[in-house]
This record gives structure tokens, sequence and C-alpha cells, in this order.
């Protein structure tokens, strides 16, 4: 049986910051965050991707295969190489279209995952991911033969994650909704899941990423993001593969193109504000919104519930929003106190707690200085 104590290990997706002159390896933000190490020269900072092989290609050209071909491709490729294939559904636009792209292509999945956080059935936090299982229950009868697991994240769950490990040394970043994104033997290991086919031939496919675009001068650029996101420990991203690079290549284009021939007031896309440089991302909402029509399967998709996404570690225990972490975190506070405060005494306040001890100390890095991700030049 795995654990979360392997989860460094796990995954084909390698993120990681490599200090040149010591070889020194960072894994997450918060182990930039609590270096021994005295970095003076952040040039000496090198982010890498999968070893650098996305730094390998060419960007401004967009793909000739049209993106639905290039989706097709992908689910065929993860069929083809695999004899267990487990698709992590959360019912966003993102999981929805992979997950269309198999069914509408006859190409099977064995299983659909969806995390559900239960600590009170009669008041769920997620509305979307409850939402999320009704849609599951539509699709089913297109995937009759494949297994649906709804895996339940209860208190007793959350108790024994949150007192198994100092979670500073894993790839786990703290934040509640990446605990939805593990994997079924780390369920499995907590007690949510009953996995009695643990190989190492499986698929664990999610659907990532929606691509960053920025305009700059006029000029267009995209970078591939998610430093932490090793723990997901995702080991076939859908969109972002080197296995099919061209698919995430052309998403990227696909929003350029879109947003170029958009004519909307430009300024409330500005970073910072009052600079004309554009920053298109899904965490602005309007941005997030017109990304999906530009790269996702959208006519057909119920949108209803959709939650803003977080604003990070510890601003989502404080926020008045109601976004996909602090709904959580109401939810906790209101029917589980006590699990509320053995996860932010357990997981985030630790980790808060490192990392600004860290970043105070003016003879560390300053991490704001550092850019996570090659920016690549996609055209004008």
């Amino acid at each position: 049986m795995k654990s979360l104590y392997n989860i460094k290990d796990e995954g084909k997706v390698s993120i990681k910051v490599v200090n040149k002159s010591t070889n020194t390896t960072y894994v997450n933000k918060v182990d930039l965050h609590t270096t021994k190490e005295t970095i003076t020269d952040v040039s000496n900072l090198q982010f890498e991707i999968d070893g650098g092989f996305w730094d390998s290609l060419d960007w401004e050209k967009e793909p000739d295969a049209d993106f639905d071909t290039l989706l097709a491709e992908r689910a065929s490729q993860i069929r083809n190489g695999y004899k267990y294939v487990i698709l992590y559904y959360s019912g966003g636009i993102d999981s929805d279209t992979v997950l269309r792209v198999f069914i509408k292509n006859n190409i099977p999945l064995d299983e659909v995952v969806i995390t559900r956080v239960c600590f009170d059935p009669k008041d769920p936090p997620l509305l979307d991911i409850e939402l999320a299982i009704e849609k599951l229950k539509r699709y089913s009868k297109f995937i009759p033969k494949t297994k649906i697991n709804i895996i339940n994240i209860t208190p007793d769950v959350l108790n024994k994650f949150s007192k198994e490990q100092n979670w500073i040394d894993s790839h786990y970043n703290g934040t509640i909704g990446n605990f939805r994104r593990l994997q079924v033997h780390n369920y499995n290991y907590f007690g949510a899941y009953n996995a009695d086919y643990i190989t190492d031939n499986i698929a664990h496919v999610y659907a990532e990423l929606k691509p960053i675009v920025k305009k700059i001068n006029n000029k267009w650029y995209t970078k591939l993001y998610g430093f932490g996101m090793g723990s997901m420990a995702t080991n076939e991203p859908f969109y972002s593969s080197r296995s099919l690079p061209e698919l995430h290549i052309k998403q990227c284009h696909l929003v350029k193109n879109y947003f170029k021939n958009l004519n909307f007031d430009e300024s409330i896309l500005y970073s910072p504000p009052n600079s004309k440089n554009i920053i298109i991302s899904e965490n602005n909402a309007f941005a997030r919104r017109h990304i999906e029509l530009a790269c996702r399967w959208v006519k057909g998709y119920d949108s209803s519930y959709q939650p803003e996404k977080y604003d990070g570690l510890g601003k989502d225990l404080i926020t008045d929003k109601n976004n996909e972490d602090s709904l959580i975190y109401k939810h906790m506070k209101k029917y589980t106190p006590e699990l509320f405060h053995n996860y932010v005494d357990g997981v985030v306040k630790p980790i808060l707690t490192n990392s600004n001890s860290a970043v105070s100390d003016n003879s560390r890095l300053d991490i704001l200085k550092f850019s996570f991700g090659k920016e690549h030049y996609i055209g004008e």
C-alpha cells in the first residue's frame, strides 16, 4: 500500500526549482520559503517543468490540427498506454470536456472518480460537486461499463490526514482544495476508498491546465505554471502533456486568437492596474469565462453553482468570499469545529509559520522576485 510519504516520488510531471550554484532542488513554494540556504542571487534559481522539455518547443507556430482532433488523439493515447484509466472528475468545464471527449470518441474509461466533502450531508459546502454527481449520473448511461466512484471526505479522513505527518516535508501546499485532488491510493491509505487493484499501470487523468496568456506591448506570450502541482501527484495531465504538447500549444493559440477578436474593455485585465499589460488567466472571472469559450466544450455544459477559485493558503480562512476553499472552511467551522481547528493547527499554521519566518529573514530568498515559469512567445 502506498502512502503520502512517497508522494515526492510519484507522478510523471516533474515540477521543481533548482539552485544552479548548489544543485539544491525545491519541490514547492513552501520548500523555497523554508530553505536553510542563503540565496542572494535569484538568477541562480531555475524553474523546470519536465526537465526543460517545454522550453525546446516552437510555441510561435500554431499546430495545424484542429482542437477536437487533438483532444481525441490525447484520449486515445492515454487509453492505449495504460491497463487501467481513471479520470478525476470535478464537474467543472475542464474535466467535463475531457469526459465528453472519451464518450464522443467511444474510448473507454475504467473509472471516474469524484471527491465529495461531506462533513454534514444535509448542507453540502460545494454545490458544484453535488451538481457534478448529478451530471455523472446522466453521463453513466453512455459509459455503462465504467466504474463510478464517489469518494466521501469525512471528518475521520481529514483528521487522520491532518495528524499524519509534517506537511512541510511533502508536495502538499496546505490548500484544502488540493486535498480533493489526490489519487485513489492516497484516499485508500486514509480510509476513504477501497482500492484492491493498486498497480503501476494506472493512468491518473486530471484536466490540467487552462492556458495563461499575456499581451505585453502588443506581443503575446504564454507560460506553464503550477509550482506545487506535485501535491496532486499528477501523472497524466490531459491538456498539458509532453506526450502531445501540440494540444497545449493549440489551446494557447485559441485563447490568444479569441481575445484578439473580442471587443472588450481591456483595462479589466491590466496587471498591474493602470499598465497596458494584459494577463488572461482563470483567476479573473471575466477571463475565465472567455477562456472556456475559446478552448472548452461549452455547448450543453451546466455551469450552475460554479464557485470562484481560491485566494491562497490563509486568505481563504478569513475571506468573506464564497470561493472553493472558503466554502469548505466555513462548512467545517459550522458543523465540525474540532476538525476545523485540527486542520488549521496541523496543516495551515505550520506551513504559514515556517514560510513567513523564512521570508522575513533578509538574508534569505525574497520569493516574490522569482518568476515561476518561463514565458514563451506565441505571436502578435
